[in-house]
């Protein structure tokens, strides 16, 4: 992108062509106008970072049910048929011991609806280390987002008109420097 489309008009429709100096007032303005998107940029970020940790706090608090999926309800059927065979084990060594029902032991089986997002110790680890990683990118991101602003005012700021690419030495032409 270049700068020549934000660059203000000089006098009734005449802009700064290609190759012209511009004024102090010119680059000013084109100052001004980067210091505001880095403002945006910077606050650009900030939105993403609130988004990512909505939708992070979102994932945490899903519930997944045995029976919102078919391959999951099967697993629970026959896991709890062999719980119910395994129990009965249980309940007849209980009686061959002498074990009343009330104090016996059991096999029981449970759907986990969230896995390791239960546990409130657990919930506070995973935020630490996505608000840790949010926090990180969001600061490259600004980090970038001032470099760029700045080397664009720096090069304002010695009156270029445009921002210029850098030539990229050829293996030859750095073979003849040498």
């Amino acid at each position: 992108m270049t700068l020549d489309k934000h660059l203000p008009e000089r006098a009734e429709g005449e802009a700064v062509r290609s190759g012209e100096r511009m004024t102090s007032k010119e680059r000013q303005d084109l100052m001004a106008l980067v210091r505001r998107r880095e403002k945006l940029a910077k606050a650009q970020t900030d939105v993403r970072a609130a988004e990512l940790i909505g939708d992070f706090e979102h994932q945490m608090a899903s519930v997944y049910s045995w029976n919102d999926d078919a391959v999951w309800a099967e697993a629970v059927r026959a896991a709890k048929q062999a719980v119910a065979e395994a129990d009965a084990k249980v309940a007849e060594r209980c009686r061959e011991l002498g074990i009343p029902e009330q104090y016996r032991g059991g096999v029981e089986m449970y759907w986990s609806h969230q896995g390791q997002n239960a546990f409130t110790g657990r919930q506070t680890e995973l935020r630490r280390v996505a608000k840790t990683r949010i926090d990180a990118l969001t600061k490259t991101a600004k980090h970038r987002i001032e470099k760029g602003s700045v080397a664009t005012q720096e090069h304002l700021a010695a009156g270029g008109s445009r921002p210029r690419k850098r030539k990229r030495s050829s293996p030859q032409s750095r073979r003849r420097r040498s």
